[in-house]
């Protein structure tokens, strides 16, 4: 029997060669791109855009910053400007008060159009400008915050029937995810 010696670059085979579309075509929405040498190089791939959430992320634009002042050029019930040194720059940016991310992680079992319902709701967004919105999620600064005394009622009120609705053992709770990224003022002076 002769031996051929092993070339560099040339993997040691066995038995039969792996498939195309065997085993390690599932990467979970990750691709192989260019050629394997020392390492594997994987390229995230972004899903598609339903036209349904297109809808909805796009109704929730419109809604959020219907009104066309920045949530911290505004004023409190009591006339006072929210942030006093904050300056406005021009366009207005829809912020979650909970992130996008976190809610499709966590109602990512629900049919499309009630995890949308959620994810989209206008109630959970408010309009900053864009150096306010960019500010938030470093949290730089004490007042690039939106502070749970200044929600509204009624999104606490949403926050609260979703997670009643949605309760399910190992979720987390919707309510408590809106007090950590909208935290009381006295928990962060």
């Amino acid at each position: 029997m002769k031996r051929t010696p092993l070339k560099r670059g040339k993997p040691l085979q066995r038995r039969t060669p792996l498939k195309r579309g065997g085993p390690l075509k599932r990467t979970g929405g990750l691709e192989r791109t260019g050629r394997l040498k020392r390492g594997t190089r994987l390229k995230v791939t972004r899903r598609r855009e339903t036209a349904a959430e297109k809808r909805a992320r796009l109704h929730f634009y419109f809604e959020v910053c219907a009104v066309d002042l920045c949530f911290f050029a505004d004023v409190t019930p009591a006339l006072e400007p929210r942030r006093p040194r904050h300056e406005c720059d021009g366009e207005l940016d829809p912020h979650h008060l909970i992130s996008k991310s976190w809610i499709q992680r966590t109602f990512n079992d629900l049919p499309e159009d009630e995890l949308l319902e959620i994810k989209y709701a206008p109630i959970i967004g408010c309009p900053l400008c864009r150096a306010g919105h960019d500010a938030l999620p470093a949290n730089l600064k004490h007042g690039d915050r939106v502070f749970y005394e200044e929600l509204d009622p009624d999104l606490i009120d949403f926050v609260q029937r979703v997670d009643r609705r949605y309760a399910k053992r190992g979720r987390p709770s919707m309510e408590a995810r809106l007090e950590l990224e909208c935290p009381r003022r006295e928990a962060v002076a």
